[in-house]
């Protein structure tokens, strides 16, 4: 998944991050990606429904909330901010994975 982010193949990225998420819900730092990689694929608000989703599988399977980092993502997604800090997200998250254009000017 990561791989595919890096080289600018968010789709597909999606794709493998679905099908990890899918077998492993709980694995929150695979949530987090797939959330970035929804946002990248201009779907916002599946990203939030996402976390939603994962919000509600802690608490029911482990009785916990988020982690702090995802809540902080959830946040920027919501209020759009993520935009003004994609290039960091990408980074943490996929290494040298630059935004497609149309993300750099929003």
């Amino acid at each position: 998944m990561r791989c595919a982010a890096r080289r600018g193949e968010h789709e597909r990225a999606l794709g493998y991050g679905q099908k990890i998420t899918e077998t492993d819900p709980l694995r929150e730092s695979v949530q987090r990606d797939v959330m970035l990689l929804l946002v990248l694929s201009g779907q916002q608000a599946k990203a939030l429904i996402a976390y939603q989703k994962l919000r509600s599988i802690l608490k029911v399977d482990l009785g916990i909330e988020p982690m702090p980092d995802t809540q902080r993502l959830h946040r920027e997604i919501e209020s759009r901010a993520i935009f003004d800090h994609l290039d960091d997200y990408l980074s943490l998250h996929f290494g040298s994975a630059q935004p497609e254009a149309r993300f750099r000017n929003m």
